[in-house]
């Protein structure tokens, strides 16, 4: 049944829309596939104190002696160590901010994701979520590969973002024009603006000692983790 709040909002608008919170996932995921791929981290395991004081028991009763330690809560899981493995921030990759980079770009596109949906009930449209793919890769090699990988999937969203808004003005409504071009694509720019920034700065300082101005590999991506990324942490 449709909505009674829906008006100009065009089928092929609602199922596009639907499709672009899929995509906006998807690209979260791939971030997170970027920033630790070992899965959440089990709770800590309760801590066990002293045997209780002896009770007192009526007399004439047997008194009970406890030896086994009691259980008490376990210690709350902070929501930033859902991740504990973070793959730029392992003891053989050390790369922290690059870490967090990327665990603040999943953040943004899995807000994006909402933003879409909410737009979608606001307007009288109905939410579909679907499957989300799975990341191509479980592992990123170098700083470089990742953030070369990043530029390339926030290209394709961009270009389905610009996909969507071609097809919300050839079936005139400019509400859904409005909120892309409020809401994204002006953001879009900016992140591959970004990350075109942070490739040329990665390939200046891992060119290799022998290149013009360049750094051994290891020491250009401790180098830009250090100083590019600092403002960011």
């Amino acid at each position: 049944m449709d909505s009674q709040i829906r008006q100009n909002y065009h089928r092929d608008c609602e199922a596009a829309v639907n499709r672009m919170a899929n995509m906006e996932l998807h690209a979260s995921y791939v971030y997170l596939s970027m920033v630790g791929s070992r899965g959440p981290r089990p709770p800590p395991p309760p801590r066990a104190v002293g045997p209780p004081p002896t009770p007192l028991a009526p007399r004439g009763h047997p008194v009970l002696s406890w030896s086994a330690p009691v259980l008490v809560e376990a210690e709350p899981v902070l929501v930033e160590a859902v991740l504990p493995a973070f793959y730029f921030e392992r003891d053989d990759v050390a790369l922290p901010r690059l870490g967090r980079f990327f665990l603040q770009q999943s953040h943004e596109e899995r807000e994006h994701a909402e933003g879409l949906l909410r737009f979608q009930t606001r307007r009288g449209g109905r939410v579909l979520l679907q499957d989300i793919k799975k990341p191509e890769r479980d592992a990123w090699g170098s700083a470089l590969e990742a953030v070369e990988a990043a530029l390339q999937l926030e290209k394709s969203v961009n270009q389905a973002l610009l996909d969507l808004h071609r097809l919300a003005a050839e079936k005139g409504d400019p509400h859904l024009c409005d909120f892309l071009e409020s809401h994204y694509l002006d953001e879009q720019v900016k992140a591959i603006k970004a990350l075109g920034d942070h490739i040329t700065n990665l390939r200046r300082l891992t060119t290799g000692a022998g290149g013009p101005g360049g750094a051994p590999s290891g020491l250009g991506e401790y180098l830009f983790d250090r100083l590019s990324l600092e403002e960011r942490s």
